[in-house]
């Protein structure tokens, strides 16, 4: 049911990919204490569909059920995953300052668990965030970190939109030459994927 509702999902097919993904979670629910971290799974994989069908509060729901189940069982990387899908769902619906402050302490607490996909991501999305309040001092120093953390990742479409944010914020503090090399760089990023 998680694999043909990834195969719906990514067709936009969201209301299949939705009841295949809660028909896993009942499953997982069945054997909860077994599977805690495919029951988080299927949660995330609701929230998202939720998201694409514009219902931010079932969203927010099912990540904090997910963030819940993944903190009683110790799954430290999947309470980070959790806390970053809430600040980014925070994010989508224009609250920059909780996005802000969840994503400060997302970020600090992945970097505890070692989970450098999801600081790098913190990283990106505050970049994202910088740049369009126009602060483009921090929006830089916070694309240049996330694409160092995309780069060691080996994530070259994640380090492209880094540095487009990068760019961004090199153009509002008039820094154009640089911001140009690095969108040009960007594109070879995006072209190679």
């Amino acid at each position: 049911d998680v694999n043909i509702g990834n195969i719906f999902h990514r067709q936009d097919r969201f209301a299949e990919a939705l009841k295949c993904y809660r028909r896993a979670h009942r499953y997982f629910v069945s054997v909860a204490e077994k599977d805690a971290e495919g029951m988080a799974a299927a949660l995330h994989n609701i929230a998202m569909c939720l998201v694409s069908l514009n219902d931010f509060r079932g969203a927010l729901s099912a990540h904090q059920e997910a963030r819940a189940i993944a903190e009683k069982h110790g799954l430290h990387v999947v309470v980070g995953q959790a806390d970053y899908n809430i600040a980014a769902l925070y994010h989508l619906r224009g609250e920059h300052s909780r996005a802000i402050g969840m994503l400060l302490a997302t970020r600090d607490a992945c970097r505890q668990t070692n989970d450098g996909y999801h600081v790098a991501l913190c990283n990106l999305d505050l970049s994202e965030i910088y740049v369009q309040l126009n602060l483009a001092g921090p929006a830089e120093e916070m694309a240049q970190e996330a694409t160092a953390g995309f780069q060691k990742l080996g994530m070259s479409y994640e380090e492209g939109k880094s540095l487009v944010n990068l760019a961004l914020a090199m153009a509002r503090q008039n820094k154009i030459e640089p911001a140009l090399k690095v969108l040009g760089k960007a594109r070879r990023q995006f072209i190679k994927e």
